[in-house]
């Protein structure tokens, strides 16, 4: 796997929800990399394919929740397209769906899956606000200038005790990049 594709799926802080009975399709609530560890959104469909919005994208999807609604509803819908997604409407034929087209990837969601996300709307919201008080980035640039890049964790470790019992979710978002994604701390941060 490439650098940029390993970056590109380096969400931590990771909240994910189920969106079917068989756990093929979820939604997470995240930091991602790829938005700078801002809080984010992941949708994900069958064999991995996912679309990742940010916190702006995110509220712009949600603004086309009506005509999303309406098509689910059984009423005809043109293509949506926003800035940077694009919204397909799709008869299939045992149900209607829903593509979300953002760059090269889309993912397909059909009625039920639309309903799960909109009965987690309050939870998906509050999580993106819990992790946008976070403030992560901050941290994130002291570990930057402070990590030894020879010995990442260690290093990071120290820099972080000093907020260990002052911020324990932030502390343990800085173990989950440490231990998990020590490697980023090269360059790729």
């Amino acid at each position: 796997m490439s650098t940029k594709a390993q970056m590109s799926n380096v969400f931590l802080a990771e909240r994910r929800y189920f969106l079917n009975p068989s756990n093929t399709k979820y939604i997470s609530i995240c930091l991602a990399h790829e938005f700078k560890f801002q809080p984010s959104i992941v949708i994900s469909g069958y064999k991995h394919d996912c679309v990742l919005f940010s916190q702006t994208e995110w509220v712009n999807f949600l603004s086309h929740k009506s005509v999303i609604d309406s098509f689910m509803g059984g009423l005809y819908q043109p293509t949506i397209r926003d800035k940077t997604f694009q919204l397909e409407f799709m008869q299939l034929p045992c149900m209607s769906a829903l593509k979300i087209i953002k760059g090269e990837t889309h993912i397909i969601l059909g009625a039920n899956s639309i309903a799960s996300i909109w009965a987690m709307l309050p939870l998906i919201n509050y999580h993106l606000e819990t992790l946008k008080k976070e403030e992560f980035t901050n941290t994130l640039e002291i570990l930057k200038l402070g990590v030894d890049f020879e010995n990442p964790i260690e290093s990071g470790l120290k820099i972080m005790e000093p907020i260990k019992n002052i911020n324990k979710t932030t502390y343990g978002i800085a173990l989950e990049l440490l231990y998990r994604y020590s490697g980023l701390f090269n360059g790729q941060l």
